[in-house]
């Protein structure tokens, strides 16, 4: 999982879809998602502590169309199977995979404040 600077998760299967397409990866500028307003970049080659030299990708390297073209996959949400969860989903899964209860913060608030950002 990562954390943003906030400390809330990026990944977690509680947070809201997106609604616009990430912007795409290239081999001079890194791509990403749009986190309520503000843009989340993360390298496509992570840098490890015992490499002494920065991986890099070539500009013939196909590496970039593929990231961009499965971070743009829009997904469907198969309606019955959430149905179903919502109504008997307590008595399978103990609120581990929907807590009805649960808001996000992104949902509470339109925009984020400098303070926040940071």
């Amino acid at each position: 999982r990562y954390y943003l600077k906030l400390g809330q998760y990026l990944f977690y299967p509680k947070r809201i879809p997106m609604i616009v397409k990430p912007k795409p990866y290239t081999n001079r500028v890194n791509g990403g998602y749009l986190i309520n307003d503000v843009r989340f970049n993360m390298d496509i080659v992570k840098q490890k502590w015992n490499v002494r030299e920065r991986s890099q990708i070539l500009d013939i390297n196909k590496i970039y169309d593929i990231v961009n073209n499965l971070s743009s996959v829009e997904y469907k949400i198969n309606t019955e199977v959430l149905d179903f969860i919502e109504l008997y989903g307590s008595d399978y899964f103990e609120k581990e995979l929907i807590d009805s209860s649960y808001i996000h913060t992104l949902l509470e608030k339109s925009k984020l404040t400098k303070k926040e950002k940071v």
